[in-house]
């Protein structure tokens, strides 16, 4: 009977890893790093370093948690930040060129623009920059999303009382004051 047990649960367990393997190399898709960067060990700047990746590294990506992607090289798998990596095979070395219309010289414009702002004022080079934006809600999420009156109700109890407020901002030194309305523009006129 022990022995039975054991053995339904190597084979649950070589089931269960084998599902997972599958399921980590057809998710993973090819992607480049396009800036000197740290492997991480998790999503977090405080994770030990696992290894450096240089500008134009080759690694598969795997997961992503906020502002982070989870990637593999050939001898390591860790974290960098979203930003330091885009999907496919990037040519890191080539020089921006138009090609996207107005918008996307509107971009590189910026781009080149925020190099001017550089600590460094003996080179006036022009800089890359990225920007990421983290969504904090998958769609899914949005979509399944169900109001939970408890925690409004919780939330209202952090309210301010006027009177403890008023006697708080007098220890501080503060007063209030009446301002006017702006004028209506002549488009609401």
């Amino acid at each position: 009977m022990q022995n039975l047990r054991m053995f339904r649960f190597v084979r649950a367990l070589f089931s269960a890893l084998t599902v997972w393997a599958i399921s980590s190399t057809v998710n993973a898709e090819p992607a480049t790093i396009i800036s000197d960067t740290s492997l991480y060990q998790r999503p977090s700047y405080q994770a030990p370093v696992v290894a450096p990746l240089a500008n134009g590294s080759q690694v598969e990506l795997v997961a992503r948690q906020g502002g982070w992607k989870q990637v593999k090289t050939e001898s390591s798998s860790g974290w960098v930040r979203a930003y330091q990596v885009r999907s496919g095979v990037v040519n890191t070395d080539q020089q921006e060129t138009s090609s996207g219309g107005f918008f996307s010289g509107l971009a590189a414009l910026s781009r080149k623009a925020s190099g001017l702002f550089s600590s460094d004022r003996k080179d006036y080079s022009f800089q890359r920059t990225a920007t990421i934006g983290v969504r904090g809600l998958s769609e899914e999420e949005l979509k399944n999303a169900r109001p939970d009156f408890d925690q409004v109700k919780r939330m209202e109890t952090y309210r301010s009382k006027s009177k403890p407020a008023k006697k708080f901002a007098r220890k501080g030194g503060r007063k209030a004051i009446k301002l006017s309305h702006l004028p209506k523009s002549s488009a609401e006129k």
